[in-house]
């Protein structure tokens, strides 16, 4: 009698348990049937395929299905711990218990036939207790996985061995019938070392036999990796890993930009191949291969990033390597050639006598299910298969240039003849019949979570209700070829040319099957998260009962609530109406404006300074010209549109006087001084790290000084340019693109491999953040209105810069002397790419209303030949400083000396260009006008020799801890965190005090204060406790620096209007950032000269004499900054005061 069922799944392993689950849930009365031809669930880990000692590669947490956790009170495992093989079997029972299926599968049953029923599904032959019977089902899933069908070799004389010869499949039938001294395991393989180690732990020695025409040992890593000790199974699907695996479906996860930046282009893919390099580096450096000879022929042959799941984890409860170290794993690199009673030889002619062998060769992709006609395959001929396999193969080589570079192998690759199933599940024939799929027909890492996504798209594609697949037969086979074309180029090494092999490509993989479902993706709480904690099966806990409410919130859309949808796309198209209706006023009010300015004097500066918000940061703001917002009291002159009814109500946004969320505000606001954080941190990491970063990258002595030289050198020539650069293109765009630029040189940074790239890309980073620092004073003062918040977005973003280095300064010593100085850039560029990131949604979009196109603004409205040579003379001027900084005798090179020449010239010649330009009405780069603001001028004069004097103490405290206390890179910068939390403290009352207390004498007190620190550093006793004088210098020191940043912006925002901020905001960067240099080419010189000269023969003694004139001189330059702010700020009254 033939049985009859609705859906039958084929399989009870991972993938099989997971799809009936699913089935379960979406078609609960489907009758459901599973056939299995093990006795017990499981797949790999059935009953009969368990031997002693067994483990899982991955731990707990990454291994079991996300509604059915293994909790450890029921199974025994403890969190971080790898699985025994037990465990899993009985966990894998228990889940088909509990999802009440267990009783529906049927043990024993091998399917033997597949062939159509009709119209009416499949009849399916199976072999089981009972003997051979026919079932019928109307819709069929295949789970028979990857690992049924093993790759035996068929060797010479094999008839004549007379010892156990069989796969590693049936190691546990024959494990307890095996009684052996010797035994040779076949194969380099996972599989291959656990069946050695299980085998060693019996007493026995083992030979391991790897052909040398394969693709070499498997890549194994300890579990725990990189200097940060981060799980491997949890690695691989951190978000940002995934992005340096280059995949079609890579941009389901919503980065697409950022994956085609890092693999379209020539910076993204040398970034991309650095840091497989390093991830390579770090894994098998920590194997320790080259400790060994024997263990050196285990080393991995080809790099990390060709070898797809073969990557493999130590799960060990004993060390692996230490068997090979003692002789009881020896290693060939060879092959059978035939084999001789108890005995094999090899291809080298070497024989090695044994008891057993054992071959752990791989699967074979064809399953032993037989189809009675081509059912599966692409229904196209021979001919057109391969040129639709061309066409495919010149897709994936234009999207990832990268790949072409293919790994050296040592036999020639065959022919690609991949499983072509839609998403890797789907027989092109049957994406319109929805009737069959396959499931586990991937290589991953990630089991667990990619059969919960797999079993649950099957589900709901064979209910008929996935809704997102290509209607054309054309499209459907265009996908299918590039997809599984993909394999074969990135995977060389691995079974990339047979079957989808998913390591880095699973979270995007899961990711596009869930699109499909019109399921969540980001399923983290915050960006932060989503970037950079591993999604682990937990985080898709409930995806069913979630697709049911999506789902039948759907239909109920679709049938009963239509006027409700139209009720709202009416309230969203009035929206739009007044949204119009603003903009419309606006234009005729600049009309209106343009034909009464045309022939006055003040016209061209109202057309000029009107700034047009393109994303309205408060949809009922009062939209103003120019020359309204500085008359605000007339009335009739601002426009009131109407706003909707559902609008009227006071809301966040109005309450709080900013014209945006509090939340948007803050977002703001950190992302700023985000950035001018990090700015100054990787410097700081620098000076702590610059001595083992000269050791790692072969940086030499005469080179040392320039990766912290040439940023200085970029950012300084090139602030102007970009400052006067973004007041024509944007604020916005100037300032998010070199926020991008400063995260893909930060990474760069940290994977350098010669002194050569490190100073290369220093100078991108200094050119880099060029972009951020003018157009910072800009944002800041389009986002916030005079009052409370731009007050404190002024102070937290000058505490930016002075904590950054302070706070480099610590982290550089701490990750130097533990972790490594590499980890602190990529932690850097972490966190800067989730800051730019966010800021393309926080920062306003500010234009500048023009008749002109930008390209014509930027040809005709900035003063090149003003910014060439302000850049060219800086940049002569900075050059010669770090040269001095590095020997003051070289003032005296002849190059030096004329370099410093033309540059005095350039900087002489300047005003009277600027002069020269107004007078024709010309763009000037930089009016002398500009200087005319007294409270400008002097806060300008103050913060370059202010500057020049924090650089000074920061350096010449971190030598006094290093070379003449003798402390460590770590030691030295835990004393610096009293000027990291003075600094933090500064700012932040700062922002409060602003409006209350005069500039005048927020800038004199703090002056005062600052100026007590290079003094106590001056005359300290060396060996004297930290806390009598260090500690107070470091306490003091960054507050005069920090309360004037404040000052200097807040200044800057009321002295200039809007369209100058951003030129404004460069000069004053520019003079800090000229001050830090001359501060500390001139204390460097002159400390260098007092040691020279002191005839001290103690060189500690001789560099504490230095140092004291450093200090001093330092002293010298806070007194003068006292003297400054208390003349040039007589009129300075407050600057923070809320603007009515």
């Amino acid at each position: 009698m033939t049985k009859s069922y609705d859906v039958v799944v084929v399989g009870a392993g991972w993938f099989g348990l997971a799809a009936a689950k699913a089935i379960r849930q979406i078609s609960p009365h489907a009758n459901l049937a599973i056939l299995e031809s093990a006795e017990s669930c499981g797949g790999t880990w059935s009953k009969n395929r368990l031997y002693p000692g067994l483990k899982s590669n991955n731990m707990k947490g990454t291994y079991e299905f996300p509604d059915f956790p293994m909790v450890e009170k029921k199974y025994g495992v403890k969190p971080n711990s790898h699985i025994p093989g037990t465990v899993l079997h009985r966990y894998l029972t228990d889940f088909a218990k509990h999802y009440d299926f267990h009783d529906r599968i049927q043990f024993n049953t091998s399917v033997n036939l597949v062939e159509r029923n009709g119209d009416a599904g499949w009849r399916i032959s199976v072999t089981s207790p009972e003997g051979t019977e026919s079932i019928t089902t109307e819709r069929l899933v295949l789970a028979t996985g990857l690992t049924s069908t093993p790759n035996m070799p068929q060797y010479k004389n094999a008839d004549k061995f007379g010892a156990p010869l069989f796969h590693a499949k049936d190691f546990c039938k024959e494990a307890p019938n095996l009684n052996v001294k010797k035994a040779i395991v076949v194969g380099g393989a996972k599989s291959a070392f656990d069946v050695a180690y299980a085998l060693v732990q019996d007493g026995a020695t083992v030979d391991l036999v790897v052909r040398p025409t394969g693709n070499g040992p498997v890549w194994i890593a300890p579990p725990f990796v990189t200097p940060l000790k981060k799980r491997l199974d949890q690695l691989l699907n951190i978000r940002w890993m995934t992005w340096f695996s280059p995949c079609p479906w890579g941009q389901e996860d919503g980065f697409p930009a950022v994956r085609n930046f890092l693999h379209g282009t020539s910076v993204g893919r040398f970034l991309v191949s650095n840091f497989w390099k390093a991830l390579s580096n770090d894994v098998t450096g920590a194997i320790g291969y080259d400790s060994h000879p024997e263990l050196a022929k285990l080393k991995p042959w080809h790099s990390a990033f060709w070898i797809g799941s073969g990557l493999s984890i130590l799960n060990y409860d004993s060390p692996l390597f230490d068997l090979v170290k003692q002789g009881k794993i020896r290693v060939h690199i060879d092959d059978i050639e035939s084999l001789e009673p108890n005995r094999a030889v090899l291809a080298s002619g070497n024989v090695i006598d044994t008891d057993a062998i054992i071959c752990s060769t791989g699967w074979k992709k064809e399953s032993t299910i037989k189809f009675a006609e081509d059912e599966l395959g692409l229904p196209y001929s021979t001919e057109k298969r391969r040129s639709l396999a061309q066409a495919a193969d010149e897709k994936v080589l234009s999207l990832y240039p990268g790949l072409k570079k293919q790994p050296e192998l040592n036999v020639k690759p065959k022919e690609a003849n991949p499983l072509r199933y839609y998403r890797f599940m789907i027989p092109s024939g049957m994406v319109k019949t929805r009737d069959l799929a396959f499931a586990g027909m991937i290589s991953t890492v990630s089991t667990a979570t990619c059969a919960t996504i797999q079993g649950h798209w099957i589900a709901a594609f064979l209910a008929g209700k996935i809704d997102r697949i290509p209607t054309s037969d054309k499209e459907i086979t265009d996908e299918i070829m590039l997809h599984t074309q993909w394999g074969k180029w990135r995977y060389p090494c691995g079974y990339g040319a047979d079957l989808p092999d998913l390591v880095f490509e699973g979270l995007p993989y899961c990711n596009m099957l869930m699109k499909d479902m019109g399921l969540e993706t980001h399923r983290k709480g915050s960006r932060f998260q989503e970037l950079t904690s591993p999604y682990l099966p937990a985080d898709f806990k409930g995806l069913v009962e979630e697709w049911k409410e999506k789902h039948e919130a759907t239909e109920e859309i679709n049938g009963v609530e239509v006027e409700q949808l139209a009720g709202a796309l009416k309230k969203a198209l009035s929206r739009l109406q007044t949204r119009f209706t603003i903009i419309e006023h606006a234009v005729q009010q600049r009309r209106m404006d343009r034909s009464f300015d045309i022939t006055t004097e003040t016209g061209a500066a109202s057309i000029h300074g009107g700034i047009i918000p393109l994303e309205p940061l408060n949809p009922k703001a009062k939209i103003r010209t120019a020359n309204q917002a500085s008359t605000n009291n007339d009335s009739d002159t601002q426009l009131n549109p109407p706003v909707p009814e559902e609008e009227n109500a006071s809301s966040a946004q109005d309450s709080n006087g900013l014209g945006i969320s509090r939340t948007r505000g803050v977002i703001v606001i950190v992302t700023l001084a985000g950035i001018s954080f990090l700015n100054t941190m990787g410097s700081g990491i620098l000076i702590a790290a610059l001595p083992k970063i000269a050791d790692d990258v072969g940086l030499s002595e005469n080179l040392i000084l320039w990766p912290a030289a040439v940023y200085a050198l970029a950012a300084g020539c090139l602030l102007l340019i970009f400052g006067a650069i973004a007041d024509v293109v944007g604020a916005k765009l100037m300032w998010v693109t070199g926020s991008f630029l400063f995260v893909a040189f930060t990474l760069a940074v940290g994977l350098a491999q010669t002194g050569i790239q490190v100073i290369l890309f220093r100078t991108l980073l200094g050119a880099s953040i060029s972009m951020c620092l003018p157009t910072a004073v800009s944002l800041i003062a389009n986002t916030f209105p005079k009052g409370p918040w731009r007050n404190v977005a002024f102070a937290i973003n000058g505490m930016g810069s002075p904590l950054g280095y302070a706070l480099g300064l610590v982290l550089g010593g701490i990750f130097t002397d533990t972790i490594g100085w590499r980890w602190a850039y990529y932690m850097s560029a972490i966190i800067n790419f989730c800051l730019s990131t966010g800021a393309i949604w926080s920062l306003p979009s500010v234009y500048t209303p023009s008749e002109r196109k930008w390209t014509t603004r930027l040809m005709h409205e900035i003063d090149w030949v003003g910014a060439t040579t302000m850049s060219v003379a800086l940049g002569m001027l900075l050059y010669v400083l770090a040269m001095i900084s590095s020997s003051y005798k070289r003032l005296d090179d002849p190059q030096n000396i004329a370099l410093l020449t033309v540059a005095i010239i350039l900087l002489a010649a300047f005003p009277f260009w600027m002069d020269y330009q107004v007078k024709r009405g010309k763009p000037a780069l930089i009016p002398n006008s500009l200087w005319k603001n007294r409270s400008f001028t002097s806060v300008c004069i103050a913060v370059f020799l202010c500057w020049a004097s924090l650089n000074g103490i920061e350096y010449f405290t971190t030598l006094y801890f290093q070379k003449v206390e003798g402390l460590s890179a770590l030691e030295s910068s835990l004393r610096f965190l009293p000027h990291v939390i003075m600094g933090v403290a500064v700012n932040i009352i700062t922002g409060f005090l602003i409006a209350k207390v005069k500039v005048r004498t927020l800038a004199v007190v703090s002056a005062l204060v600052t100026m007590v620190a290079a003094p106590l550093m001056a005359t300290v006793d060396v060996g004297e406790n930290y806390w009598l004088a260090p500690f107070w210098a470091m306490f003091l020191s960054p507050v005069n620096p920090d309360v004037l940043f404040t000052v200097s912006n807040l200044v800057i925002s009321d002295a200039y209007p809007p369209e100058m901020q951003s030129l404004a905001g460069g000069v004053f960067n520019e003079v800090a950032q000229f001050g830090n240099s001359v501060g500390l080419a001139i204390t460097a010189a002159i400390a260098a000269s007092v040691t020279e000269h002191s005839n001290i023969t103690e060189r500690q003694e001789a560099l504490m004499k230095g140092y004291r004139a450093a200090f001093w001189t330092i002293f010298a330059s806070c007194s003068t900054v006292t003297i400054v702010v208390w003349l040039g700020l007589k009129k300075g009254g407050i600057v923070g005061r809320k603007q009515d």
